[in-house]
């Protein structure tokens, strides 16, 4: 019953309105549906479908340590320089991605790789300064290792250092060619591949003589 009474009285106040003040209420009222339908909706940003490479890994010869790269990828050992012999250069290319991990073994002795650890360390702390970045620490029984994770829009996104902390360093960085614009966001699907596979470099490496 008080539904039906509340109804008729709203019904006669409207009857009791002025002709011109029925259509001012009717015209406000379809103004803002109308604005409402209109307002403008900002779409997620699409990026294009990367083609990820497969995780198969193929042994590498003639390198100091036992290392196992992605199958996909073209890895080249650089001649070891006159002047430092116990330093070795190997680049990791990925022709899916146009980019490069470029590695760098120093074979030394337990006094030195502190200082070779920090060396590398203060390098990547140049990359990262003002930036966000995550560090990931591995250890292992025989080695242990940092992977660096920088998530900002540069093209060295990536590094990592591994040690045994008596004979030998091997550390790495990812690089996006130069001149490529690079947005953090459109390259996370290469950024989390290859950290897969140093991630497998890492658990995998040894020295020659351990197989």
């Amino acid at each position: 019953m008080s539904h039906s009474h509340n109804g008729n009285t709203l019904t006669a106040l409207i009857t009791m309105l002025p002709i011109w003040a029925i259509a001012i209420i009717a015209s406000l009222s379809f103004s803002e549906c109308n604005q409402n339908e209109n307002v403008p909706i900002p779409r997620p940003t699409s990026y294009p479908r990367i083609q990820l490479c497969d995780t198969i890994y193929t042994p590498i010869s003639n390198f100091p340590l036992n290392i196992e790269t992605n199958s996909q990828a073209v890895t080249k050992i650089k001649s070891r320089p006159a002047t430092d012999p116990n330093t070795q250069w190997i680049d990791i290319f990925y022709p899916t991605y146009n980019a490069t991990i470029y590695c760098t073994l120093s074979l030394t002795d337990k006094e030195s790789v502190q200082n070779i650890i920090n060396n590398r360390l203060e390098r990547f702390s140049l990359e990262t300064t003002n930036r966000q970045a995550q560090t990931t620490t591995i250890n292992h029984l025989k080695h242990n290792a940092e992977i660096i994770t920088c998530r900002d829009n540069i093209v060295t996104p990536v590094m990592f250092i591994t040690t045994d902390n008596n004979h030998w360093v091997l550390s790495g960085t990812l690089n996006f060619a130069p001149d490529r614009t690079i947005n953090y966001d459109s390259v996370a699907p290469i950024i989390t591949a290859v950290k897969h596979d140093i991630l497998h470099i890492i658990n995998n490496i040894s020295p020659n003589n351990e197989r």
